[in-house]
């Protein structure tokens, strides 16, 4: 999948990814109106190493933990999309 165009999150969505950098687990949040998206976690050289999609289905507040203990300690890209390329932030992670 080839994403062309960037967008910044729409303002009634709110994003966080913490803590960073972090040991064990990553948690992300999201609060806001109802959406669907996918999230994949890349390593340092670009292999996808999870993805998955989650849908809100109302104006809510979403977390979700990652657990990160079988990775090695380094820097990770973790990408967050709603489908069809509308929006995608991106953040590099780091576990210690």
């Amino acid at each position: 999948r080839i994403i062309t165009g960037i967008d910044e999150l729409p303002i009634s969505v709110s994003l966080r990814v913490y803590p960073n950098p972090f040991s064990e687990t990553l948690q992300i949040s999201m609060q806001g109106a109802a959406l669907r998206f996918y999230i994949v976690l890349y390593d340092a050289v670009g292999r996808s190493l999870k993805s998955f999609e989650r849908k809100v289905e109302t104006y809510v507040s979403w977390q979700e933990h990652l657990d990160f203990t079988q990775q090695s300690p380094g820097i990770y890209t973790l990408l967050v999309t709603k489908p069809g390329g509308t929006w995608t932030k991106t953040y590099k992670v780091i576990k210690q």
